[in-house]
């Protein structure tokens, strides 16, 4: 039985507008007009609140407690979509800076609505932090532990598909090649395929699987053989600073590969992976043999 808080606010408006484009929520129902008084229903990963404006609905004010994984991420996400926090975020001493850790035993960080509504994102160390919640942030990828990479001839209506169908939400695209996709705290990248440039595999589209793992790269490296698994490559520096181990890249044989935050395996044993930008790339082909080309 889901318990569905109310927060009251004064302008509709304005209050929607702040809780769709800073705090992430998805409008789903509601009032067809935001001209006050009004009522609106909103969702975030999975969880529900209701926005009111009208007389009785709640007083303002009110605190809203919200359980996380991991409310770092939750702040420097926030912030990355225009929310405005006081003091020094990287040296919090107040919870409405940023994350801060709780004399009880809780990490928190509050943010305030237009209405003076404070929403208190509440994260329990060994309770609700998953190994997912520990890796350290990265904007290029989700935040996701394991993410799926599915090939599709299709590609834009293989996204619609998964965002209409399943309400998976666009988080990165790059245009014609492949779309990152969350729902909840899960992930999929949906990649762009073409069979007559990289035949099926087993009469299937390519797939790989994409495992974020940290601190423990080079134990991952030399242990994953014992198990049978072929490692293309030692574990290397790439982009902000992080590490890839078992990275390869879609590319076609003679055309230079483009620049991508996000690696999608090719099929026929070659692999491509590159560094840096567009211009002055460094670009590494392994070819079948796993050796270096």
């Amino acid at each position: 039985m889901p318990i569905i808080p109310t927060i009251r606010c004064r302008h509709m408006a304005t209050s929607l507008a702040f809780y769709t484009n800073v705090l992430d929520f998805t409008c789903i129902g509601g009032d067809d007009a935001v001209a006050d008084p009004a009522f609106c229903a909103l969702e975030r990963e999975g969880e529900r609140v209701y926005l009111s404006s009208h007389r009785g609905d709640g007083e303002f004010g009110q605190a809203i407690a919200i359980e996380c994984d991991d409310v770092d991420v939750i702040a420097r996400t926030l912030r990355a979509r225009g929310l405005v926090t006081p003091g020094n975020p990287d040296a919090p001493t107040m919870v409405h800076e940023g994350p801060i850790d709780q004399s009880w035993g809780t990490r928190e960080f509050y943010v305030d609505d237009p209405d003076g509504n404070t929403l208190r994102f509440v994260c329990v160390p060994g309770e609700h932090a998953s190994a997912a919640a520990r890796l350290p942030h990265n904007r290029s990828i989700p935040d996701a532990h394991v993410i799926p990479v599915r090939s599709y001839p299709q590609l834009e209506g293989a996204v619609a598909w998964l965002r209409d169908v399943l309400g998976c939400r666009e988080r990165l695209r790059i245009p014609g090649e492949r779309v990152q996709l969350t729902l909840g705290t899960g992930a999929v990248v949906v990649a762009a395929w073409d069979a007559s440039v990289v035949p099926p595999t087993g009469g299937r589209p390519p797939a790989t699987l994409m495992v974020r793992v940290s601190g423990r790269r080079r134990g991952v490296h030399a242990h994953s053989p014992r198990g049978g698994a072929a490692s293309p490559n030692r574990p290397t520096c790439r982009m902000a600073n992080a590490r890839r181990l078992f990275v390869t890249w879609r590319g076609i044989r003679g055309r230079s590969p483009r620049p991508s935050p996000m690696w999608i395996p090719r099929c026929g044993g070659a692999s491509w992976w590159s560094e840096g930008g567009m211009s002055g790339a460094r670009v590494l082909r392994l070819g079948a043999d796993r050796r270096l080309i």
